[in-house]
């Protein structure tokens, strides 16, 4: 039955959808890495905080998304 389960997640979650390009032309390349990098740390930490892999995926892409705004980026 877990493996059900599992298969049935890891399918779902190719169904949610990637974290979005981001660009900010008032930083240099180097830049840009080390914040992408910084935010997919923390959003790794929101991923690992849930329980259910669906959501899980869900808020770590949110909140990806929202740390790149933060730092200025469109």
């Amino acid at each position: 039955m877990r493996f059900v389960i599992f298969g049935l997640a890891l399918v779902l979650t190719g169904c949610v959808t990637a974290p979005r390009q981001f660009h900010n032309p008032n930083v240099t390349q180097e830049q840009a890495k080390r914040d992408a990098l910084e935010c997919r740390y923390d959003a790794k930490k929101v991923e690992a905080s849930q329980a259910n892999p669906i959501i899980a995926v869900d808020m770590a892409n949110q909140a990806y998304n929202m740390c790149m705004e933060i730092r200025g980026y469109r």
